[in-house]
């Protein structure tokens, strides 16, 4: 993700709506794309990876997590739910809110 830069900032758990986000990718200049990354941990028994991603993107709606995204003028944003489950990882892609 260091590679994005000097064309988007990446930031880590930084506030933005009613929380933090685990990764945020913020483009220098409005109207590029940002991306908000929500990351999980998923172990079975307990947790799917299905479950996982979906607690991950409803996360990030509920709490409003592409405010700032959006107040810097990033269009579109991506929601991204990601999950790890050993070395099994899936990624899912949803809307913002």
């Amino acid at each position: 993700m260091a590679a994005l830069e000097p064309g988007h900032h990446v930031r880590s758990n930084r506030e933005s709506g009613q929380g933090r986000p685990d990764v945020m990718i913020r483009p220098a200049q409005p109207g590029r794309p940002g991306v908000v990354l929500e990351l999980k941990v998923a172990r079975a028994p307990r947790a799917s990876l299905d479950r996982a991603l979906d607690e991950a993107l409803a996360q990030i709606r509920t709490r409003g997590y592409a405010a700032e995204l959006r107040a810097s003028g990033a269009v579109p944003v991506h929601a991204l739910a990601v999950a790890f489950d050993g070395k099994v990882v899936r990624v899912r892609a949803g809307e913002p809110g």
